[in-house]
């Protein structure tokens, strides 16, 4: 059960809102002086008053610091950072914060880049504490790749402890950015708005605009069918004219989903839905309602990033629901997901999903689906998963494996366990002692579920553990016993390759190296070693040259960020080609519950699809599937560095399955995207073996069509894309196919 008060159905109550601020206390942004459009410069040195400029030195390389008065936003001039090494720079100022601050800070500003490869390129806030221990990572406006100027703004409430901020204007790695108009305010606001917890403060997002498809239709009930459902949670569209039918296509086999809305502008009301037959307008074919699933969106509050004080009301869970309540004034969002059977005769299918109230259908969806002629062909690719295994210790293999089975129906071929993390590691007689039965039970079913290879296992924190063993133990552990316990470890964990009915694996030690302190590196590069000794292939996640200078050899496959490898064309051609040389496989992570990703389609839609097919890669990771740091349904009770929970998905009661959500709808439409393009080029492949002159020729065009298609989609900061663009392009693919396909007819 979902805690009350967690989530909240999205009720329309913003006139009231509206009415009601008018009457509480909230003084205005008053800006702080911090030079942003960087006009003032007294001592005329050429860097604007109340900035410094620093540079990390050390990687080689040239960093300039510049005005810039042809290339500006605003005003006589920006101020520009080229950097044409790895070092890390930026324009800075600190800030000293009262003890007793109470306000909300605002920071805003443009920027534009050039060529920018780095993933930490734009505006941070760092915080600093009463101890002078500073969070790099408070706050950030980040850009990358190439675009043109572009507005960035960002609300955030400061931790009790803090007494400084650092503003950084930072460009780590090569390219260049400008940066012009920036500005800092801040405004007191009254105790009663934000919520404590301890020492911690949450403050709600300040909420910019409301639909104004009321004043429209101020008395009538309303669907609202929007092209791309991440505007329908954002608000932004306005509705301007009344909608009843939905249009959609769809493959056999495929799973077709689209969001929708209903307004009631009446008195509180039970709704009921029901679903008809879709009905084939010329055969009188049948896709039954009970392949119809209409689900709720529920709407909760989420803390904005992995340590934010800043919190949001979001979109996110979605379950089934077959009635509901519906007050006056407000809008209820649904989810509706259409399993299209087994060889479903192609053509157009007809039928509603009728909205019930006081035993009135009050309005009535038409839904016209378009079967295509073409079943869907599964790209030769792998799409991974963050598992989070340790989840799995007390449940059945039964549960397991329905869980795994969901996993795989949503499109997962891949997946990243890590069992000896919930594993009790014991010494006796000073030796060490673990048991792998978990990892053999994980293996097993990866392998009866027909998984792809490798397996990634993770080992990260087993050096830890077993120094725990031994000191608990009361043995001593010098760095000889220790290496023969590791030692004993994998080569207990090397055993496993030699059975059959296990998958094959790799191995990762530590997660992120290159963003690991000089000591955690060092005792990597030692475990690799030992690792590498005993004839285990490796895996470590990276996006730092420092992985290939430090670990080498020692490392098989590197799996990259997302920020490393779609940011320009040029730095992702660097990667693969440098990738083919060495012969090893092209992966990347980046997709999944990251901040920004949560309560949307479309980011993950995007990564997991169109831009994994265009950045060339071999396989494609989300993190992380359940990652709580407390109650999953409740974000502002995690501890530690980053006390945001991190979930794809959330759990129901164990083995009872699990919440989907709206970023993991994200992920499947990717991976739909992507069947669609291996369909398509399956057909070129049997064209282009045509023995018809005139197949080849057609064979020839679609390809370069294709080809064409790829270079459209825009690298990861270029914007400009969306939900509606990627169901055009699809569009456009599948009627590419069906030419094709009546060409080889």
């Amino acid at each position: 059960m979902l805690k009350t008060g967690h989530i909240k159905n999205f009720l329309f109550i913003y006139f009231l809102l509206a009415i009601g601020s008018c009457t509480q206390v909230c003084e205005a942004y008053q800006k702080i002086d911090i030079n942003g459009d960087f006009e003032r410069d007294q001592n005329w040195d050429g860097i604007p008053d109340k900035w410094h400029p620093w540079v990390r030195r050390g990687h080689g390389g040239e960093v300039t610091f510049i005005y810039d008065r042809e290339e500006k936003k605003m005003g006589a001039r920006s101020v520009r950072i080229i950097n044409k090494g790895d070092e890390t720079s930026c324009y800075y100022q600190n800030l000293k914060l009262s003890s007793s601050d109470n306000s909300v800070y605002k920071l805003q500003g443009y920027m534009k880049t050039c060529n920018v490869e780095g993933k930490r390129a734009g505006a941070w806030i760092v915080t600093v504490d009463k101890k002078g221990k500073k969070d790099f990572n408070y706050v950030s406006l980040r850009v990358g790749g190439n675009h043109d100027w572009r507005f960035f703004r960002k609300t955030f409430a400061i931790p009790k402890n803090v007494v400084s901020i650092d503003v950084q204007l930072l460009m780590e790695g090569r390219g260049t950015i400008w940066f012009d108009g920036f500005e800092l305010a801040r405004r007191e606001i009254a105790g009663d708005k934000i919520i404590y917890r301890g020492e911690q403060r949450f403050l709600k997002v300040d909420e910019d605009s409301y639909p104004l498809f009321v004043e429209k239709y101020p008395g009538e009930w309303l669907l609202l069918l929007p092209e791309d459902p991440d505007t329908l949670w954002q608000m932004e569209t306005i509705y301007t004219e009344k909608q009843v039918k939905k249009q959609l296509f769809a493959a056999d086999k495929e799973k077709k989903s689209f969001a929708w809305g209903i307004y009631n502008p009446e008195t509180k009301a039970e709704i009921a839905f029901q679903a008809t037959d879709l009905i084939h307008t010329e055969t009188g074919e049948v896709i039954p309602s009970k392949n119809i699933t209409i689900q709720k969106v529920h709407y909760w509050n989420q803390r904005t990033g992995w340590r934010s004080t800043v919190y949001y009301t979001i979109p996110e869970l979605i379950q089934p629901v077959m009635k509901d309540t519906l007050n006056r004034n407000s809008v209820s969002h649904y989810w509706t997901t259409i399993s299209i059977p087994e060889k479903t005769t192609a053509g157009i299918y007809r039928g509603k999903i009728n909205i019930i109230a006081e035993k009135q259908i009050k309005k009535e969806m038409e839904i016209e689906l378009d079967i295509l002629p073409f079943d869907l062909v599964s790209p030769e690719k792998n799409w991974a998963l963050y598992v989070d295994s340790e989840r799995w210790q007390n449940y059945t293999s039964d549960e397991i494996r329905m869980e795994m089975q969901a996993i795989k129906e949503q499109g997962f071929t891949m997946l990243y366990i890590g069992p000896l993390n919930s594993q009790d590691f014991t010494a006796r007689n000073s030796q060490l002692v673990v048991s792998l039965d978990e990892i053999v039970r994980y293996m097993e079913l990866y392998k009866a579920l027909g998984f792809q290879e490798p397996l990634v296992l993770s080992l990260e924190h087993s050096e830890a553990k077993i120094r725990y063993a031994y000191r608990k133990a009361g043995l001593a552990l010098d760095d000889e016993t220790f290496d023969n316990a590791y030692m004993s470890l994998l080569q207990t964990v090397k055993k496993l390759e030699q059975k059959k009915k296990f998958p094959e694996f790799v191995v990762i030690i530590i997660d992120e190296f290159a963003y690991k302190s000089a000591k955690k590196q060092k005792e990597a590069l030692h475990l690799y070693k030992l690792a590498k000794e005993i004839g285990l292939s490796t895996c470590v996640t990276s996006d730092e040259k420092i992985v290939r200078q430090k670990l080498g050899d020692l490392i098989d496959i590197r799996s990259f960020s997302s920020l490393y490898v779609l940011l320009t064309d040029e730095q992702n051609t660097r990667v693969r080609d440098d990738l083919c040389k060495r012969n090893e496989p092209f992966w990347w992570y980046g997709s999944g519950c990251y901040t920004g990703q949560e309560g949307k389609i479309f980011p993950n839609r995007y990564l997991t699809g169109l831009l994994f097919w265009k950045s060339g890669a071999d396989v494609q990771w989300s993190w992380t599937f359940q990652r709580p740091k407390g109650n999953p349904y409740d974000d502002f009770d995690g501890s530690g560095k980053e006390p945001k929970d991190a979930c794809i998905t959330y759990s129901l009661k164990k083995g009872n399955g699990f919440i989907p959500t709206l970023q993991w709808e994200g992920i499947r439409e990717g991976i739909m995207d992507m069947k669609y393009i291996s369909t398509l080029k399956h057909y070129i492949e049997l064209g282009k073996q045509s023995l018809r002159p005139d197949v080849i020729v057609k064979a020839d065009k679609v390809e370069k069509r294709l080809q064409a298609i790829k270079e459209r989609i825009p690298w990861l900061y270029d914007g400009g894309f969306s939900n509606t663009k990627a169901d055009k392009l699809r569009w456009e693919i599948a009627q590419l196919i069906i030419r094709l396909q009546q060409k080889l007819d």
